[in-house]
């Protein structure tokens, strides 16, 4: 197993002034320790993917580390060494051992933090389809289930309730979780409540109309003064009809004048009707008399 010394370093970059090395690939070299990363303090990015690693403590002197990738690997602990990578943008975790809600109170210490994975959901559902495609294509075959895949890659706490409720409270500016767009998301969810919500115009209540406005209730004169051989009735909503005799109250709702007003179109297509029925009945008389020729 390598140890990372300043010789190891030199040859595996290429650079024999580790401080001017950006970015620095550690993928599956069956570390068991990061101690002398350090000698390269100017990094941007780093894999340590695929190792053996239980824990994160000599990145912490990275200060300008910006992307980090350290899946599958065995780390429990965030607190000691990420705390202080306060210009990490991507960070990538899967496949760990996480296992305590606590340890993600550490990205409220990373402010700019963008992309965060503590499992893949895309390869999750990826290899679940794999699997299930294995397993019936083992059944028609009539052989045993195929093998799956090794997992999704999930660290214990994504199991928690509350793990993405707590994880988006700490890091409420993440654009990206277990490789989901969280904005994505959450316009999917607002758009989902506006259809089931009930228009504004529906729970407004209409203005308040008074019935039969421009009526009185006044009782005063009941009977009226209208002139008996008035022609012409009011009708509801009309400036008062006056006669010789004076103005004719029909806006009390007690009076005659106000039936008969109310009443008026009404008796008018009546009388109509009658006049028009009196007519055909004289068309059918003269019409039957001159078939019977008397």
């Amino acid at each position: 197993m390598p140890q990372l010394t300043e010789a190891y370093l030199n040859k595996l970059t290429g650079s024999y002034d580790l401080e001017v090395v950006k970015r620095l690939d550690l993928s599956n070299k069956q570390l068991k320790s990061l101690q002398g990363v350090e000698l390269c303090p100017n990094l941007v990015e780093l894999n340590i993917s695929n190792n053996l690693l239980h824990d994160l403590e000599p990145v912490a002197a990275l200060k300008e580390l910006t992307r980090l990738d350290a899946s599958n690997n065995h780390i429990r602990k965030l607190i000691v060494g990420l705390g202080t990578l306060v210009e990490l943008t991507h960070l990538r975790l899967e496949n760990n051992s996480v296992s305590s809600m606590d340890e993600l109170r550490v990205l409220s210490n990373l402010p700019k933090l963008k992309n965060f994975y503590l499992q893949n959901k895309k390869v999750d559902e990826k290899e679940n389809k794999n699997e299930e495609k294995s397993k019936q294509d083992g059944s028609n075959k009539g052989g045993g289930g195929g093998g799956g895949g090794g997992g999704g890659g999930d660290n214990p706490v994504c199991d928690h309730p509350a793990y993405t409720t707590t994880l988006l409270r700490y890091a409420p500016d993440l654009q990206v979780l277990d490789g989901e767009r969280i904005q994505l998301r959450e316009s999917s969810q607002q758009a989902m409540l506006a259809a089931m919500a009930t228009p504004a115009e529906k729970l407004e209540i209409p203005d308040r109309e008074r019935w039969l406005e421009g009526y009185s209730w006044d009782t005063s004169d009941v009977k009226g003064t209208a002139a008996a051989g008035r022609k012409k009735k009011p009708r509801p909503g009309q400036q008062a009809v006056t006669s010789d005799q004076g103005p004719v109250p029909w806006t009390s709702m007690f009076s005659e004048e106000f039936v008969d007003a109310a009443t008026n179109d009404q008796t008018l297509k009546f009388e109509k009707g009658i006049q028009e029925g009196k007519k055909l009945d004289e068309e059918a008389d003269m019409l039957l008399k001159s078939c019977t020729g008397k």
